[in-house]
């Protein structure tokens, strides 16, 4: 399930993400992004997550400081590295 703040990260460092879409699936059909593969070497993309870390009730009403990036994939791809995470947080 999709969270606040929803993006895609391509093995280019490049980060596509829209306002108003908060969904992986949406954003790869519109963007025409490649996700035919799980395979950790050859996967082209990886779905991210930008959520609040908060215990509140209504976390998304009164955010803390801190989120937290989360990779929404059954397998990290292997070329992920710090500077392509920092695109999402860019973003």
């Amino acid at each position: 399930m999709c969270k606040a703040f929803s993006c895609v990260v391509k093995r280019n460092g490049e980060c596509i993400w829209e306002a108003g879409i908060d969904g992986h699936d949406e954003l790869i059909s519109k963007y025409k992004v490649r996700d035919d593969t799980i395979d950790m070497e050859e996967i082209s993309n990886a779905k991210v997550e930008i959520i609040p870390n908060q215990k509140r009730k209504y976390p998304y009403l009164y955010p803390d400081s801190k989120w937290d990036l989360i990779i929404d994939e059954k397998v990290t791809p292997s070329w992920l590295k710090e500077k392509d995470i920092d695109s999402a947080w860019l973003a």
